[in-house]
């Protein structure tokens, strides 16, 4: 189990070093992933890396990229253990975007007709006249592949 570089008062740090309990779904050398506590749905399942990252700017990418085939493997499972054909893979990183749990984390939410889930997209029209002048500014910010 990877003990380093965590937070004593993160929630999730003490999960991942057994101070605190979980319903544990899948762990491996580098996530772990679990119930959530409070579920938004039945199979809700947080994916969580093992070592302390805040947010989407501080995780580093192997990290990110082993949380998102554990997403994939994992909805692949609820598919097939709860009959799940709906699927939103959700993450939030700062308060404006709803984190609560400052370790980052990816929720995979289970969907089902009915449910009471709500996420609203509103397009907002003044942007598309902007899109050269963003793409100028952010490109040159884009670090490129080491693949």
């Amino acid at each position: 189990m990877i003990r380093s570089n965590t937070s004593s008062g993160c929630i999730f740090c003490n999960i991942i070093n057994g101070k605190a309990p979980c319903w544990k779904v899948y762990e491996d050398n580098l996530v772990i992933a679990f119930f959530d506590i409070h579920p938004e749905a039945e199979g809700h399942i947080l994916v969580v890396p093992k070592k302390h990252f805040k947010d989407i700017f501080d995780v580093e990418e192997k990290y990110i990229k082993r949380a998102a085939v554990v997403c994939k493997r994992l909805s692949l499972a609820l598919n097939k253990a709860l009959g799940i054909k709906d699927i939103n893979i959700i993450h939030g990183s700062g308060k404006n975007a709803q984190q609560d749990v400052f370790h980052f984390h990816m929720h995979i939410w289970p969907r089902r007709k009915g449910d009471t889930i709500k996420l609203q997209y509103v397009p907002q029209k003044g942007i598309p006249p902007r899109f050269d002048i963003l793409l100028e500014r952010i490109k040159k910010y884009i670090p490129q592949p080491n693949n």
